[in-house]
């Protein structure tokens, strides 16, 4: 594209990475969600604990790992992008010097976002290049309902597992992202079950749990149920969900190459 150009972010010094987790956990842990009538109260600290589990907060926790902390820089004449993707973590984007044009998507809409295949390097990325144009060859993409939001020198953005993304960058902007996962245990507790269903080796060589020989079928509808059963967040079981069966459904077709890119 003559007008716009990919950005790649660079890995924040691990000085600096602890000076900004210090800082982070020092902030009030908002408790996010759709509903404002649902935000608690003062009489709702117990709630808002019991709910800390599958992590509400929009800021890290101290027992949270950070995935990667990243440093954005956008320079030059002409606007920087990401590609439209998501993430398989929570993450916030702190906004240092310019803005940022962010526009999110709700997981659920997986058919209408023309992923790239799951077994690539672009299996978290849309092939829709532009947002603003998508072009014919994408007629559904234009029915999923969106958020476009700019942040300036100072604000914070939450985007939350598995929200779609782009964003766009004006030179000159200057931010961090700071991502973690506080979902990744009970993900791997059940990435075994998630393995016998797919036929494939489990990357973690996790030691199974001895129940004997489980047939791929079986295994699964556990993990589905699994899933579902886990009190995790709507955003986040619809995520897991939607690339297990995509992982399903490619399962048996041939291996494409495909030369790997960047995620903002």
């Amino acid at each position: 594209n003559k007008s716009k150009m990919y950005l790649y972010g660079e890995p924040v010094p691990e000085n600096i990475q602890m000076l900004i987790k210090g800082q982070l956990l020092t902030f009030p842990a908002p408790f996010c969600t759709k509903d404002s009538k649902n935000r608690p109260g003062k009489n709702d600290e117990k709630k808002e604990k019991e709910s800390s589990g599958n992590s509400n907060s929009c800021i890290p926790k101290e027992h949270d790992e950070i995935t990667s902390m990243l440093l954005w820089v956008a320079a030059g004449h002409k606007t920087c992008v990401s590609p439209l993707h998501y993430d398989l973590t929570d993450g916030i984007l702190i906004q240092l010097h310019g803005e940022k044009k962010i526009t999110l998507y709700e997981p659920g809409h997986i058919e209408k976002m023309y992923p790239h295949s799951i077994r690539g390097p672009f299996d978290r990325q849309s092939k829709v290049d532009n947002i603003h144009l998508p072009g014919k060859q994408f007629p559904s993409f234009k029915d999923i309902p969106s958020m476009t939001v700019t942040i300036e020198a100072g604000d914070i953005l939450y985007i939350p597992f598995g929200y779609w993304h782009q964003v766009e960058s004006s030179p000159p902007s200057v931010a961090i992202s700071v991502r973690w996962n506080p979902y990744a245990k009970l993900i791997r507790e059940n990435t075994w079950l998630k393995c016998v269903a797919l036929q494939i080796s489990d990357p973690e060589q996790q030691s199974m749990p001895n129940l004997g020989q489980i047939p791929p079928g079986v295994a699964k509808i556990l993990y589905e149920n699994n899933i579902r059963s886990s009190h995790l967040p709507m955003n986040v079981s619809t995520t897991l969900l939607q690339r297990f069966k995509s992982e399903f459904t490619e399962n048996l077709k041939p291996s494409v190459i495909v030369k790997s890119t960047g995620h903002q």
